[in-house]
């Protein structure tokens, strides 16, 4: 990625969309996921691209993470996500169907010289917090096989650490990615919150400045 980005202009807009297959279920059957930058960048020309692809949702991650569209981001000053193209199936029995929006959205991107700028009617979500395994008695309170964005109720047990528990802060935060088997140290899950961008607004991952 490095050498590629090195051999075009320095002006040119840069995109990286890091395509997935989700492992588990999602009540967002396709979502894509925006990493953080260091700086305060404009993204919705991306949720734009995400919602002309008919992806459900757009989920804003505001600390850093080991991802290939983070380091896209961070490194390279990328437009940049990672999807989650619905459930992952066995090689080739993929409904290509599926996949058609996207298909037609990056032909888009690479010939048309206006893009999509529309952001409804796609979800958005802001991770609020990140679930981290501090010890090897962490457990979830919830059963491992909870759909990505289950909702909770205000108060309601998220999870255990031994002798730490962390419960919901508000009615509908919902959690992506949960995953108690990690390692100690590492994240098991996000926690995530709904809200509706102005769209006349700038979208920024991070914060919005004064």
């Amino acid at each position: 990625m490095s050498t590629f980005f090195a051999a075009q202009p320095a002006s040119m807009q840069r995109w990286h969309l890091d395509l997935h297959s989700a492992i588990r279920d999602s009540h967002h059957y396709m979502f894509g996921v925006i990493p953080t930058t260091p700086k305060a960048t404009d993204v919705r020309p991306l949720a734009a691209l995400l919602n002309d692809a008919n992806m459900d949702a757009t989920v804003l991650s505001q600390s850093p993470s080991p991802t290939f569209s983070w380091y896209s981001a961070n490194y390279h000053d990328a437009l940049a996500a990672t999807l989650e193209m619905g459930r992952v199936a066995p090689l080739y029995e993929n409904d290509m169907r599926e996949y058609a929006p996207l298909n037609q959205t990056l032909r888009t991107l690479l010939t048309a010289t206006t893009l999509p700028s529309a952001l409804a009617p796609m979800r958005f979500y802001r991770v609020t917090r990140t679930l981290t395994k501090h010890t090897e008695q962490f457990a979830l309170s919830f059963p491992s096989s909870a759909k990505n964005f289950t909702p909770f109720q205000q108060g309601e047990c998220l999870a255990t650490d031994e002798r730490e528990q962390i419960h919901a802060e508000q009615d509908g935060e919902v959690v992506i990615f949960p995953n108690a088997k990690v390692p100690v140290g590492h994240r098991a899950g996000l926690l995530a919150t709904p809200f509706r961008p102005d769209t006349d607004q700038p979208l920024y991952v991070n914060t919005t400045p004064a």
